[in-house]
């Protein structure tokens, strides 16, 4: 076992050597690198108060879209009532469900069939369009100065988030 050691002890000794050699290699190529005017990492101070204010007119843009949605969906009032066209009323979705639970019941049966699949796929598919049929949306009076206080932090989001991409794409340009 000594010899063994021994020999783990050299070859990590000439690795350790190898290495030291290597870095005085490697500096001086990147001072050479850098006094040809070739810059070996594109983030310098400038440059990263420059991310840093892109970052900030996108994040500020985002959370100011995200202000005017949320105050203009307050303000949207979502109702029931279409099903009255088919005649089913609020009676009527049963009905509907029935397609459904046959194709699952045909999935359990054998799963690897085309028609149940299809049947399964169907009667989702008809679920959510009468839901989302029955969806009514309108919008209550809202005074202009209302309206405009909830576009406004929609429309300066979309402005911020856009300026804040363009600042994004003109550092990346730059730094080429």
């Amino acid at each position: 076992m000594g010899k063994q050691e021994d020999e783990i002890q050299k070859k990590l000794i000439e690795l350790e050597a190898s290495i030291e050699e290597e870095q005085p290699k490697l500096l001086s190529s990147r001072e050479k690198s850098t006094a040809a005017g070739q810059s070996s990492e594109a983030t310098t101070p400038a440059n990263a108060d420059e991310v840093m204010k892109a970052d900030m007119h996108l994040l500020g843009g985002l959370a100011l879209i995200a202000t005017g949605l949320l105050m203009l969906f307050t303000h949207i009032r979502v109702g029931t009532g279409m099903m009255t066209i088919f005649g089913l009323g609020s009676q009527g979705m049963g009905f509907l469900l029935l397609p459904l639970f046959i194709g699952i019941g045909m999935l359990f049966y054998n799963h690897k069939s085309r028609w149940a699949q299809i049947i399964t796929a169907g009667g989702c598919a008809l679920v959510l369009f009468v839901v989302l049929s029955q969806l009514v949306i309108s919008f209550p009076s809202v005074s202009l100065l209302g309206l405009i206080f909830m576009v406004l932090p929609l429309t300066a989001g979309c402005a911020f988030a856009a300026k804040g991409m363009n600042m994004h794409k003109a550092i990346k340009d730059k730094s080429k």
